[in-house]
């Protein structure tokens, strides 16, 4: 008899931090969310960690075991899957940050870091719509654009792990500045951060008839809802 095991799964975001308690089987047992705060890297290591606790409370509670933790992050992350080396433009100060030994150092949990993109592709692999595929191309929109490949059943990092920032290919000669410091990238035309920019320059003048912090989600909303402001 196999005893099933649990893991901690984390989706860091620009915007949000998602995470979990999922089974081997890939059942979620408890989800939750909470701010990012990407104005500040130890504060998102901070969040990082409450995310966990919050984590292990819910399990504490219901009498589940906890294997370890599993972060998929924006930007490049090295070989060892420990350390995010820099290009998560979306998060400041997110750059040579030793993610995994802090986080097992703060909860003593064993931790493992990759590209978030390439987190989600493995495990739509596994358990979606990719399920039973050895070939896959997984492309993933959240505040940013980002991607994974797999090829014959195994993540292709390409060339130092930085083979698959999608969201950083040239687009657009000469075109809108990236937070990356090119110009004209994928992910300034078509990501949720290309959204909110277009909403706040094109509704200019016009009141927005919520007070909320504008996201990607409330443009859609309010687009969805017919609201004049959103479809200029």
């Amino acid at each position: 008899m196999t005893t099933q095991k649990n893991v901690i799964g984390i989706d860091l975001g620009g915007t949000e931090i998602k995470f979990g308690l999922i089974s081997s089987s890939g059942e979620i047992l408890f989800e939750d969310k909470l701010p990012t705060q990407a104005f500040s890297s130890e504060q998102v290591i901070q969040n990082l960690i409450v995310a966990v606790q919050k984590t292990l409370q819910f399990a504490n509670q219901n009498n589940l075991r906890v294997e370890g933790i599993g972060i998929g992050t924006p930007g490049i992350v090295d070989k060892t899957n420990r350390i995010v080396v820099g290009a998560a433009e979306n998060i400041v100060g997110w750059e040579n940050v030793p993610v995994a030994q802090r986080m097992e150092e703060a909860v003593g949990l064993k931790t493992l870091l990759n590209n978030d993109a390439n987190m989600m592709g493995l495990g739509e692999q596994k358990f979606g719509a990719a399920k039973n595929s050895s070939d896959v191309l997984f492309i993933t929109v959240g505040t940013g654009i980002g991607g994974a490949i797999i090829i014959n059943g195994h993540l292709f990092g390409g060339y130092d792990n930085r083979g698959t920032e999608m969201g950083h290919i040239p687009l657009i000669a000469n075109g809108k500045p990236c937070a990356c410091g090119s110009a004209g990238c994928l992910e300034t035309y078509a990501s949720p951060s290309a959204l909110v920019d277009q909403f706040i320059n094109s509704s200019q003048g016009l009141k927005c008839p919520v007070e909320e912090e504008i996201i990607g989600t409330l443009v859609v909303r309010l687009f969805t809802s017919g609201e004049e402001i959103a479809i200029v």
